[in-house]
């Protein structure tokens, strides 16, 4: 047996493993958060830690010794108070994001959020998309990442609601979080024919999984793909309600869309990757804590953060930079960065990265894997368009919502081909409505009917066997000229 000494910001801990142990795999059995994106495989390499004063990969390194370990448990939480409240009965809202929790605390003596946080999913030591995490479950992961949920969970509860315990928690999340959730086994999703052992909504008492709540209701999914966000989604936009035809997109670890056409409902999940949440860049991060989530030029280039200083690129940033390097003529219809000597920018560009600080930059990875998701977005579009046999022109309305949502800049997102250019003056952006169509759950409990319909109303179209699609793909992952 070894001895591995673990130190981070919050306390210090002595474990003893058996020699030869994977010291990622260490870390994740004693529920450390560490930013694994690619799951283990060093290809990220964004899990260094440092070993006895060295920084090292923690998913290569071997224990073979004695050894302390230091690093930032990397959670990243925010938390905001938005109003105060002497009210004695709560509520609280929850949305799992495959990259980030956002909770949300309901005073149920008005109806108002009066505070909210988010919290970075400590799944990520596991890989960045659902794909890995149910990789990972296959392999005998199920109950550890079982454990780290409820775990977080309970942390957001306790940290919205001290020393109460809310009413109810509405949980959203897409299909293979909450199957993790409950402790389900979500293998079946990830081989054909993808088929999710439950998708209704579920309402159970928080003790059953030692959650910290009276009851906890989970929102219903549409497919294995099509989650419970998404549903909670088109309940906010109020897509039942609809009389003209819209589309719905959220924009996040995946990309699934909804389209009403001629009250029809057609849905599709895109294989997006999860680039829009800071995942698979090389300086990505999610929507927390300093990420930068805006980037404009004009004499001087100018950074915004979601609070704090700059310490990654979250989607919406990460947007901004790639528009801004096409106007500057830095990055040609391929996607490849040029060096232009006319820019007043071109000096930010050395080895194939552009500087957006002296710390964070893009590389042309990045760039690619940002090509292979907007094509997938706009490829998934036009096969909805085509199920339902009606032309962008006919769209009154397409809602955008996702947690980078919320900042992105829609000229940013034209100009860059993320959306089609006829639906520039069409677009709405929502933010994260998955959190707050769980939020009018929470404020009315019948409205777990109305999502019940929603899921079943749904068609779902299976990309995969779109000929079309392929076609689509491959026209869109290039850059307008």
């Amino acid at each position: 047996m070894r001895k591995v000494t673990i130190k981070n910001q919050n306390n210090e801990k002595t474990i003893l493993v058996p020699e030869g142990s994977n010291l990622l795999s260490v870390l994740r059995e004693h529920a450390y958060v560490v930013n694994a994106t690619c799951g283990g495989s060093g290809r990220c390499k964004k899990c260094v830690v440092n070993v006895n004063g060295d920084p090292k990969l923690s998913c290569q390194t071997i224990i073979t010794e004695d050894i302390v370990v230091e690093f930032a448990d990397d959670r990243r939480a925010s938390k905001q108070i938005l109003m105060d409240s002497s009210a004695t009965h709560y509520r609280i809202a929850i949305d799992i994001g495959t990259t980030t929790l956002a909770g949300y605390l309901i005073d149920l003596d008005n109806g108002k959020v009066v505070a909210t946080n988010s919290l970075y999913n400590p799944q990520i030591s596991y890989g960045a998309d659902v794909i890995s995490r149910i990789k990972h479950c296959s392999l005998g992961s199920l109950p550890a990442l079982h454990r780290v949920i409820i775990k977080v969970i309970n942390e957001m509860v306790t940290d919205l609601l001290p020393n109460q315990r809310p009413e109810h928690l509405i949980l959203s999340g897409n299909t293979v979080m909450l199957h993790i959730l409950m402790n389900e086994d979500p293998t079946s999703m990830g081989r054909s024919p993808y088929i999710a052992p439950f998708l209704s909504s579920k309402e159970f008492s928080g003790d059953l999984l030692k959650i910290n709540a009276k009851k906890v209701i989970l929102l219903p999914s549409i497919s294995s793909f099509i989650g419970a966000d998404i549903v909670a989604g088109c309940l906010y936009i109020g897509l039942l309600q609809e009389k003209k035809n819209v589309l719905f997109i959220d924009l996040g670890t995946n990309g699934e869309m909804v389209l009403k056409a001629n009250d029809t409902y057609y849905g599709t999940s895109t294989a997006a990757g999860p680039a829009f949440e800071g995942a698979n860049i090389e300086k990505g991060l999610g929507g927390v804590k300093g990420a930068i989530s805006a980037v404009s030029y004009e004499k001087t280039l100018m950074i915004e953060t979601i609070s704090g200083t700059p310490e990654g690129i979250c989607g919406s940033g990460l947007i901004d930079i790639i528009a801004l390097l096409r106007r500057e003529q830095m990055l040609d219809e391929t996607g490849l960065l040029v060096t232009n000597q006319e820019s007043q920018l071109v000096h930010r560009l050395i080895d194939d990265k552009f500087y957006v600080t002296d710390t964070v930059y893009i590389t042309q990875k990045d760039i690619r894997e940002f090509q292979l998701a907007k094509s997938a977005i706009v490829s998934g579009i036009m096969v909805l368009l085509d199920q339902a046999q009606i032309e962008l022109s006919s769209l009154a309305q397409v809602y955008i919502a996702g947690g980078f949502g919320f900042h992105m800049n829609k000229k940013s997102a034209i100009a860059v081909g993320l959306l089609p250019v006829q639906l520039e003056d069409k677009i709405r952006i929502v933010g994260n409505s998955s959190g707050l169509g769980s939020v009018q759950v929470a404020n009315d409990l019948s409205l777990v009917g109305e999502c019940e319909t929603i899921a079943r109303e749904v068609i779902c179209i299976d990309l995969n066997k779109e000929t079309k699609f392929n076609q689509y793909f491959i026209d869109n992952i290039y850059f307008a000229l």
